[in-house]
């Protein structure tokens, strides 16, 4: 009868306790010790622990929920900015660019009627060559805030035109190698190009690469990517250092779409920046 009352009293509800408390601690906050009866510590023990847990399990739940709260308004203001850059590159296209280009006509319609020679280097002329600049770099702002639509070429093309567009004379030679299953649209489509124009553009300006490569495919129920470079490289401690914003940028762009990114580099190992984005929203 002895051994019974302790067993009842005391060696089962330590084990319940002792197992609920690893069961927490491996991860489980559904878990309970389900002591109800009695009125002995060792009980009142373990309706602590399972008030305790359902605090934890609650607490958790409430980050979860504030988490994918934070990711949808995210992307909510991802895709606004992107129709905002949509449509200020439309509006430069169908009216800046249009206005300009007629002045230009207009200056040259002058330059002819007051018999000012081709090839010389007159005020006129000097005129229409800075319209003519003002309209290419509009044209690469445009290009800039509105990446190509890959249309009825292969999004590998769509992307060497969109990073040819960018670098401009830089002489970094840029391979691109995209799987032809890959469908991005909307804000996914934007944070591509721009995540592999940023990285891109970095290896060229401050890694000093001669060579990167671009590697677009399908995984997990994503978009891969990958930007390797054969540039200087970094350690790890710079990548937190001031003046690295446009990595910082990429990360959140990603994260936003409810991706992740990843960058490795080593000094005189070049740099590859990573990143993996949802093909829909429930993906992640």
């Amino acid at each position: 009868m002895a051994l019974l009352m302790a067993e009842l009293a005391v060696a089962r509800p330590v084990r319940s306790i002792v197992g609920t408390i690893r069961r927490i601690g491996a991860g489980d906050l559904r878990a309970r010790t389900r002591l109800q009866e009695g009125a002995s510590e060792l009980v009142e023990v373990g309706r602590t622990i399972d008030v305790m847990a359902a605090d934890i399990q609650a607490r958790e739940r409430a980050l979860l929920l504030a988490g994918e709260e934070r990711e949808r308004l995210l992307g909510e203001l991802l895709e606004a900015q992107e129709d905002e850059r949509r449509k200020i590159a439309a509006d430069i296209h169908d009216d800046t660019i249009q206005t300009i280009i007629a002045a230009g006509m207009e200056v040259q319609l002058l330059r002819l009627e007051l018999g000012e020679p081709e090839g010389t280097g007159g005020r006129l002329r000097q005129v229409e060559r800075s319209i003519s600049t003002a309209v290419t770099r509009l044209r690469h702002l445009m290009f800039e805030l509105e990446p190509p639509d890959a249309g009825a070429s292969s999004i590998a093309e769509s992307i060497e035109q969109y990073l040819e567009a960018a670098l401009g004379d830089s002489p970094v030679e840029v391979h691109v190698h995209a799987s032809s299953e890959v469908d991005l649209t909307g804000p996914a489509r934007q944070v591509l190009y721009r995540n592999v124009r940023e990285s891109t553009l970095n290896a060229s300006r401050h890694g000093g690469a001669q060579n990167v490569t671009v590697g677009v495919g399908v995984s997990e129920g994503g978009v891969l990517v990958a930007v390797r470079d054969d540039g200087l490289g970094m350690r790890a401690e710079d990548f937190t250092k001031p003046g690295h914003h446009g990595l910082r940028v990429m990360r959140e762009r990603t994260e936003a779409l409810g991706g992740w990114f990843g960058l490795d580099s080593a000094p005189h190992a070049g740099t590859t920046v990573s990143f993996w984005l949802p093909l829909s929203p429930s993906a992640h």
